[in-house]
């Protein structure tokens, strides 16, 4: 979060970044590096957070998040999400939005799933790991 401030200056920017890593937190993408953050420049000649790429199921290496989160990278919970939270300007109520926004959004994930024509058992076993 804190390049993101730094590059973008921009709370939008920031705001995006913290869905995102809420995002890999429920949705177990482990392999949150820096590789898959970029940032671009616009005509007006500001950094501005890309969109978000290789969003991938992962147990990740020792079954581990490549970037910790309040430095905990094998089971960030609330907690580490609400820490984050509290030193990039996104206040308690609105990181308790995005939990929810992003949780009800996972919640169809076998639907998804089965519109993409994922195999039951793989839909099942990722069902299994995604979080609340």
């Amino acid at each position: 979060m804190k390049i993101t401030r730094v590059l973008t200056k921009n709370q939008t920017d920031v705001d995006a970044a913290f869905r995102l890593m809420v995002f890999n937190i429920l949705a177990h993408n482990r392999d949150d590096h820096v590789k898959n953050f970029s940032f671009m420049l616009n005509e007006r000649n500001e950094w501005r957070l890309t969109p978000a790429y290789d969003l991938t199921f992962t147990h990740g290496p020792g079954g581990e998040h490549t970037m910790t989160v309040a430095g905990e990278g094998r089971a960030p919970d609330r907690s580490h999400i609400m820490r984050v939270a509290d030193g990039t300007g996104i206040t308690k109520n609105r990181a308790n939005e995005t939990i929810g926004e992003v949780s009800s959004a996972l919640s169809d994930w076998l639907r998804f799933a089965d519109e993409a024509g994922v195999r039951n058992d793989t839909a099942n076993n990722i069902k299994e790991s995604l979080l609340d």
